[in-house]
């Protein structure tokens, strides 16, 4: 095993409060009804944001979404979100494995970058594939469940399937890692951290299931002694 890839938000950063936030901020912008608490949102929060959730709550992605992404845009350079508790420390003892580490997300580059850079965790990550790198269609970025950013992260690092893992948050994460195999013959096997996005009965089809980032370490741990 030679690295690990992690998705962003609802695995290294806790940013599920501020995503619920956003949506009644853009909800109340575009005149539309916003009626969930934090815990109905997370039960139908779904992949791909863009356009399912938007067009869920209604919020007519097509019609809208230039003014969605400028809103957008303006409220992550404000926002602040904070790394899960141990996130920092995990990332250490991986590094001193040394594996490479690599983010794959459906969050903006700039949005990253700005986390990275506030919390000193740049030099862990020796790749970011984000929205901003995925090839589009239709004018829209293949975004998690296909494997883009997953394909993209592999070969930025050189590293086939079985010479990683990807540790996600949402049942997207778990199929864009099977879909791997359409491509290399191989899935890309998952850890499913349930302390993200989704409520732990949605993470059952993972590989693994962690939660906590001491769970996350040990699997690794696991299997980097299983590979010697």
């Amino acid at each position: 095993m030679k690295s690990v890839i992690f998705d962003f938000d609802g695995v290294i950063v806790d940013s599920f409060l501020d995503q619920y936030q956003w949506f009644k901020r853009i909800s109340r912008i575009l005149n539309k009804e916003f009626n969930y608490s934090l815990d109905e949102f997370r039960e139908v929060y779904r992949e791909p944001v863009y356009p399912n959730m938007y067009d869920y709550l209604k919020l007519e992605w097509d019609k809208n979404k230039d003014v969605i992404w400028d809103e957008y845009n303006l409220w992550k350079r404000s926002s602040s979100v904070k790394l899960f508790p141990n996130v920092k420390i995990l990332l250490q003892c991986l590094k001193r494995k040394n594996l490479e580490l690599a983010i794959a997300s459906t969050n903006t580059k700039e949005a990253i970058d700005k986390v990275l850079r506030e919390n000193e965790l740049e030099e862990y990550f020796s790749l970011v594939v984000s929205k901003d790198d995925v090839p589009e269609v239709n004018g829209e970025p293949l975004l998690k469940p296909h494997p883009a950013c997953l394909l993209i992260a592999l070969n930025g690092l050189g590293h086939k399937p079985e010479q990683s893992m990807y540790v996600g948050d949402q049942e997207s994460d778990i199929v864009a890692a099977n879909k791997v195999e359409q491509y290399y013959g191989r899935k890309l096997e998952v850890i499913a951290v349930t302390y993200g996005y989704s409520p732990r009965r949605k993470l059952l089809q993972a590989d693994y299931l962690a939660s906590t980032p001491e769970e996350i370490y040990n699997v690794i741990h696991e299997k980097l002694d299983k590979d010697v």
